[in-house]
């Protein structure tokens, strides 16, 4: 079984103007979706590990009481009360940023997904991933589903 190799090039031709992109099932896509999550996901991280240090460095302002249960919202309970609160530098709002921005993480991945939709120009995932990512806007947005 003596096989031959072919000394051809295997390098792909190049794409006229009107052809089709490349789908997003290709290595490139996926590639592209990846960095999309794993740059999330460390961005979280250093944002709550930046809150964590501040956090010990600077200490508790104020005192634990453990004997009572106040079960009110914190200012932090909303984006914006997180955000003024990382204005402030306040520790917990920084690490507080860091859980808004891993939760934020796979939404992001959608939008990179519907990008990519477009670019395709496939109408129906278009318009799945459109339900999909109104569905998170609004969940994330402090909307429930019933």
């Amino acid at each position: 079984m003596n096989e031959q190799k072919s000394n051809t090039s295997t390098a792909p031709a190049p794409r006229p103007p009107d052809a089709p992109r490349q789908p997003i099932n290709q290595p490139g896509s996926r590639h592209i979706l990846a960095r999309v999550i794993t740059a999330g996901t460390l961005a979280a991280a250093a944002v709550t590990l930046l809150g964590v240090v501040l956090f010990l460095v600077t200490g508790s302002r104020e005192p634990v009481n453990y004997a009572t249960f106040d079960e009110s919202p914190g200012p932090l309970a909303t984006v914006r009360g997180v955000f003024r609160g990382v204005l402030d530098l306040d520790p917990k709002a920084i690490i507080q940023l860091g859980v808004v921005l891993l939760i934020l993480t796979p939404a992001a991945r959608v939008a990179c997904t519907l990008i990519q939709f477009i670019i395709e120009r496939d109408k129906l995932y278009i318009a799945v991933t459109l339900i999909v990512l109104a569905i998170l806007i609004y969940g994330l947005a402090g909307g429930a589903v019933h």
